[in-house]
Parts: structure tokens; sequence; C-alpha cells
């Protein structure tokens, strides 16, 4: 197996933020122009971890997840990569899933039905949810966890404004939302990440459900003195959008991999959302 999946599985189920420089990871940064370089080390923000699990599945064509592998074979491979401080390191909140809820939208907690007011969330342990009634409901996963305390605040397409809407997770919860999320019907399932060559890379590597991309996206104003989109997040991204584009299906999300190279384009939810734009529901399979 590949040295650089190896690396990046060892950091993310150690729960760090920072490795010493190796020429593994000179490699790994190289190439995908994540962490920045403080001294002999390289740190990484959330949003640099994540974007450095995307990576680590590209290397294994999507097979595995560096986040959740675990090596066959005896304790002392195991050894390698989990180890007492993983343990420590876990949020308390950790194994929680986010949820809220729009419009009609409820989700069946302990065989109740509950929803979501304006600024409120539901945090909930995942063995409590409803799976089955939650098929039935439309779900939406959002990328940031920053943006769902304002969950009521983004402006859904007409389809889609009676949803649950459940934060992917990062760590310990990401692997329930992902089973959550591999359950619901594909005409159920909306993925909402940020509009750049990473977020349009995870989303179509579900290769199933919908994105929700900004409604009027040819028309947005990515220029530097636009104030909306973020032109060094974009530069940072050349392997997510080596990845977009192959694993593009339609003409739709080719013509949008190739608007956001022609106008460095990279825009977070949070600015999405806090602009009103409106969202439209694209395919996110063939």
């Amino acid at each position: 197996m590949k040295a650089e999946f190896k690396a990046i599985t060892k950091l993310l189920q150690a729960g760090k933020r920072e490795i010493a420089r190796s020429d593994v990871w000179k490699r790994i940064h190289e190439e995908t122009g994540l962490g920045a370089v403080r001294g002999n080390k390289f740190l990484f923000s959330e949003d640099a971890l994540d974007k450095l699990r995307q990576y680590g599945r590209s290397l294994t064509g999507g097979e595995l997840d560096p986040l959740f592998y675990q090596p066959a074979g005896p304790r002392m491979d195991m050894a390698e990569i989990h180890n007492n401080e993983k343990f420590t390191s876990q949020s308390v909140f950790g194994s929680l899933l986010l949820l809220a809820t729009a419009g009609d939208a409820s989700v069946s907690i302990s065989g109740q039905p509950s929803a979501t007011q304006s600024g409120s969330l539901l945090a909930v342990k995942p063995d409590a949810i409803n799976r089955e009634a939650l098929t039935q409901q439309k779900l939406i996963v959002i990328e940031n966890g920053s943006l769902m305390p304002d969950w009521h605040r983004i402006v859904l397409p007409q389809a889609w404004q009676d949803a649950v809407l459940l934060y992917r997770g990062h760590g310990e919860n990401a692997r329930d939302v992902n089973q959550l999320a591999q359950a619901q019907p594909s005409d159920r399932l909306a993925l909402y990440y940020d509009f750049d060559p990473a977020g349009m890379a995870m989303a179509l590597n579900w290769g199933r459900g919908h994105i929700l991309v900004p409604q009027d996206w040819p028309a947005l104003d990515c220029s530097a003195s636009g104030g909306l989109s973020q032109r060094g997040t974009y530069r940072q991204q050349h392997a997510a959008l080596n990845m977009a584009q192959a694993a593009a299906r339609t003409d739709q999300q080719r013509g949008i991999l190739a608007f956001m190279a022609a106008h460095e384009c990279a825009i977070m939810q949070e600015h999405i959302t806090a602009r009103a734009l409106p969202l439209v529901a694209i395919t996110g399979s063939k």
C-alpha cells in the first residue's frame, strides 16, 4: 500500500492536527497544497483534514477510507495506526449526530417525532434514530458544521424545503452519517458542500443523489474584488479539481468544474448562505 495512504491514515485516526515533516509528507504537501508549514511540522485545519481524507480515498480509487481503514493482520499491525491518544482526544460529543428539520420534515428519535425551530439543533445518539422512517424523508448532508446553527437561512430549492439536514460529521460520527446517507434512496438524498473543487469532488464521490449548488452559478462574481470567492483556497485544490473532473458524469457537472477552473472559484457555504443565494439541485449521478 502506498506510503502516502498509510501516513494520512495514521494522522486522521490519531486525531492529530500536526505532523513532523518527512519525505512522505513533503510529497503529500506538494501534490495537494494542504498543510501550513511551521518549522519542521505541517499544521492542518479541520477543512484541510477533510480534504486529506478525500485525497487518501483517491489513492485507492475510492475503495478505502483512511479515517476508518483497519489493516488485516496481527495486533502489532494495528498498533502502527491506533494508539491511546486517539481515545483521549475525542470530543465528548464526537459520537452524536447533529440534525435539523426544515419545513414539515421530522425525525423519529426513540419512537417520537422530533423537529427543530430556527436556530436550534438536535444532537442525537445514532442508535436512537429510526433509520427506516428517515428513508421516507428527504435528507440533506451538510459539509460544514459551522453552518448548522444557521440552517434556517439556507435558501433551499422548492422541492427540498421539507427535509432533514444532517451535518456530515468529522471523526467518530462520520461513519454513522455515511451509513445513513448510503441507506437513503438516491432520489431523497442531497449533498450541500462548498462550491469549490474539493466540495464537488466529495459530492461526486458519492455517485448518487443530488448536489445543491447556487442556482445562478454561471453569473457568480468570482473576481478578487467581488468578495465572494477565495482564490487562495482554490489554488490549493488542484488535486481536488483533478479528482472532481475524473468523477464528473454529466455535461452539467463538467460545466460547473470548467467554470470553477476558468474563474478560480471557491465559495464557502457560509458565504452562499449569508448572501441568501438560492440553491438548485443537480444530479449527482449519471
